[in-house]
């Protein structure tokens, strides 16, 4: 291993990426550009200058793939406790996050063997706003999938968040379809509801559809989350030098309606709230 990977940041002990107890990996560089990210340090694929509790720094190092598996196989011994709840009997293990970590799929994928052959479980939060070969490359190589559905809306798709949105369903049907050893591979679906952008009855009955489709077709995901809107990245916008996105927030009574309406597709649903 010698290729080098754009880390943004290593958060350990976390509990809400995935199966048991994780250390997520946060990859640096996005392939969209939505206006209401939360995680804006992660957009730019190169380091660049923040502010961070009052001194400049830079946000994001380049690490090899031998650094970044050393820092992992630091919490192995975490990564062993299994979920008992809601995905079985799955263990902890590594979750790569973003930005979009299929941008760099190929360099973190020697991380990944090397942590297989550990016996560590890997998951990844992905856009899917990635081109088919890196798409088909993750499905070999990934265990449990988190999948962002956003803007549904072709032109406002591409005028909010700079995406195909037909590259997109494209890929989530070839992800929800696929299999690996006789069995289709773990689908999170998650759902931000925004204020403005993805929280209109136009966009809600798009993502039902679409979310009917796939349990009509008998492959549906394990779950939907619904993620309220918040302003907990506004301090990193600040930090970056960057306008602070305009917040509107979301009510509880839509959130509620927004999932039973998805419930009705026949997929489980609910509300996350930070």
């Amino acid at each position: 291993m010698s290729t080098q990977i754009l880390v943004s940041d290593i958060q350990r002990f976390s509990l809400h990426d995935g199966p048991g107890i994780r250390s997520t990996v946060f990859l640096k560089g996005c392939t969209l550009h939505c206006p209401w990210c939360s995680n804006p340090e992660t957009i730019l694929p190169q380091p660049q200058p923040m502010v961070r509790n009052g001194k400049e720094t830079i946000c994001g190092k380049w690490m090899t793939q031998e650094q970044l598996l050393e820092e992992l196989l630091k919490d192995r011994l975490f990564y062993n406790e299994r979920s008992t709840g809601e995905f079985g009997q799955l263990p902890g293990g590594v979750t790569f996050s973003g930005g979009e970590p299929l941008a760099q799929i190929e360099a973190i994928a020697p991380v990944i063997d090397a942590l297989h052959e550990e016996g560590i479980h890997v998951a990844c939060e992905t856009s899917l706003y990635v081109g088919a070969e890196k798409r088909d490359r993750a499905m070999e190589l990934i265990d449990f999938f988190y999948v962002d559905l956003k803007i549904l809306d072709a032109q406002r798709a591409m005028r909010f968040q700079r995406g195909d949105v037909g590259l997109y369903r494209k890929n989530l049907d070839a992800l929800l379809h696929h299999t690996r050893d006789g069995k289709r591979l773990p689908v999170v679906i998650r759902i931000p509801v925004i204020a403005g952008y993805t929280d209109d009855q136009k966009q809600q009955n798009a993502v039902c559809a679409l979310l009917r489709e796939f349990f009509e077709k008998g492959c549906p995901p394990l779950k939907a989350e619904l993620l309220k809107e918040h302003s907990l990245g506004a301090g990193k916008y600040r930090s970056l030098g960057l306008p602070v996105p305009g917040y509107q927030g979301v009510e509880d009574a839509l959130m509620e309606s927004y999932c039973r309406s998805v419930r009705e597709t026949g997929i489980r649903a609910l509300v996350c709230r930070v």
